[in-house]
């Protein structure tokens, strides 16, 4: 109900609170997005030689989709469980078809990986790939089992690149 002198005395300091409460809504919302963001994947600069990544800058790179993973591995033991999205590239196999490494991206870094920290196929890539003209190349020694022990996601098959 309106009286002369505008809205009733009640509704004018309820339509204060609304827009205050809402006013404070919107600044503590801003407030958490800038402190909870998620941390954005590591600058990777180009280097002589492969490097090594653990498992939390490997999962931070993999969540940003920042960086190509390659499957080092015989192409059995991709088919039966690889990190999802990685593609297969076999050691013997790039030393044997090298236009696989020239069709490998340059824009994104590539972390090798293999069988865990015993196995030396995922280094040996790495340093061939770095021959080959690749220069942000990263070996992630953990390998498969670490990567599917941590629960992260896994596929099965021979379909290449796929991720969930």
């Amino acid at each position: 109900m309106m009286t002369e002198g505008g809205p009733e005395p009640g509704r004018r300091g309820s339509a204060r609170a609304t827009l205050l409460v809402l006013a404070a809504g919107i600044a503590l919302g801003a407030a958490w997005n800038v402190l909870h963001r998620a941390s954005p994947p590591p600058a990777i600069p180009d280097v002589a030689g492969p490097l090594t990544i653990e498992l939390p800058a490997l999962k931070r790179l993999y969540d940003a989709n920042a960086a190509l993973v390659v499957d080092a591995r015989e192409p059995s033991q991709y088919a039966a469980g690889h990190i999802a999205g990685a593609v297969s590239l076999p050691y013997n196999g790039a030393l044997a078809e090298p236009d696989r490494i020239a069709a490998l991206s340059a824009r994104r870094p590539i972390v090798v990986y293999c069988s865990g920290r015993t196995c030396e196929l995922a280094m040996d890539l790495a340093k061939f790939l770095v021959e080959s003209g690749k220069r942000r190349v990263f070996v992630y020694g953990g390998g498969y089992p670490e990567w599917e022990s941590a629960g992260y996601p896994v596929a099965r098959g021979t379909a290449q690149g796929a991720r969930p």
